[in-house]
């Protein structure tokens, strides 16, 4: 199952997109600066650069 975690720079977040991908999830990971954001253990997690509170962030097309 294709997945989008919000707030995967944070505790509770990365803890979340950790067990998804271990689980077999197709993991992206929604943050705002993926220069910045934790490394995962998993290669499988994917980087989304966006800001949800940014109207013009449009992330649908990243994730087909």
């Amino acid at each position: 199952m294709k997945v989008l975690v919000t707030g995967a720079s944070g505790y509770i977040g990365r803890q979340l997109a950790e067990k998804l991908s271990a689980a077999g999830h197709d993991v992206n990971c929604m943050v705002r600066n993926a220069a910045a954001s934790p490394r995962f253990r998993h290669r499988q997690i994917s980087l989304i650069e966006a800001d949800a509170l940014q109207e013009n962030t449009s992330i649908g097309a990243r994730l087909m």
